[in-house]
């Protein structure tokens, strides 16, 4: 299965996927065979992964992507990003959600998209769309989920320099986000850099300062995870002068206006 290809789009789940594709090789990615074709089951090659699953969420299927392109020596000019029930897209389609005004939600009964629809406009990226928190990183945080863990994975981070300290206050302190950055076309070397980076976070943080949670917040690492890769993203498509042309429209499969949680 050649995951490098330019001409692949790559899906990571833990069911199969929400929508088709017409035009192009769809590649499912996931910890356990669930049935589903053209499948790559990489908890069979890192088991370690799956140790950690819930916690990294959809972060466990993309680090064993980047571990697998490194091995093999491979660096695709692209990547396409999907989740079973999410992407980003350049074409606006759907309606705003009604609990998510930086989402739009499409039902999914026999959606079917070209391998067009998620191409970049130009250059080589396509993500979702920044978003103006009107507070900083760490606050916005701090109401939806455990300040403490954050913390503490950022005083990891900085502890095994992963990233100094000018990177996590630039981090904390910002005010923009890119939602579900983990979604979209993204060059070749960036992902590989930008999750090789991510992985070392993580394998940190597990390894020192990680608690468990329960319910929606056992995916803290996850959480975590998508602050850190927000800021390098977004550092790496030159905020504070972004290219409009460089982002998209993310799209969630969902039979109602609202979204819900992934539990």
């Amino acid at each position: 299965m050649e995951l490098d290809s330019d001409k692949a789009i790559i899906c990571f789940g833990h069911v199969p996927p929400h929508f088709s594709v017409t035009d192009s090789s769809l590649i499912f990615l996931s910890e356990n065979d669930i049935g589903v074709a053209n499948s790559w089951v990489f908890g069979e090659k890192y088991p370690d992964l799956m140790r950690h699953g819930y916690t990294l969420s959809e972060y466990s299927a993309l680090f064993a992507l980047c571990r697998r392109l490194r091995e093999e020596g491979k660096e695709p000019r692209r990547l396409i990003l999907t989740q079973y029930r999410k992407f980003v897209t350049k074409r606006n389609i759907g309606t705003i959600a009604a609990n998510m005004p930086y989402v739009n939600t499409i039902p999914g009964n026999g959606l079917t998209l070209a391998r067009n629809d998620f191409d970049p406009l130009s250059g080589n990226f396509l993500v979702s769309r920044p978003i103006d928190l009107k507070m900083s990183v760490l606050d916005q945080y701090s109401k939806v989920h455990i300040l403490k863990d954050l913390l503490a994975f950022v005083s990891d981070s900085i502890g095994r320099e992963v990233i100094n300290n000018a990177e996590a206050k630039n981090m904390l302190d910002s005010r923009f986000l890119i939602p579900a950055p983990a979604l979209g076309c993204y060059e070749g070397k960036s992902f590989m850099e930008i999750f090789t980076v991510l992985e070392q976070a993580a394998t940190y943080f597990l390894t020192r300062s990680y608690q468990p949670r329960s319910g929606y917040q056992r995916r803290v690492l996850g959480f975590c995870l998508e602050r850190l890769h927000s800021y390098l993203l977004l550092k790496r498509l030159g905020f504070p002068n972004l290219r409009t042309e460089n982002f998209g429209y993310q799209i969630v499969v969902s039979e109602t206006p609202k979204v819900q949680p992934t539990i």
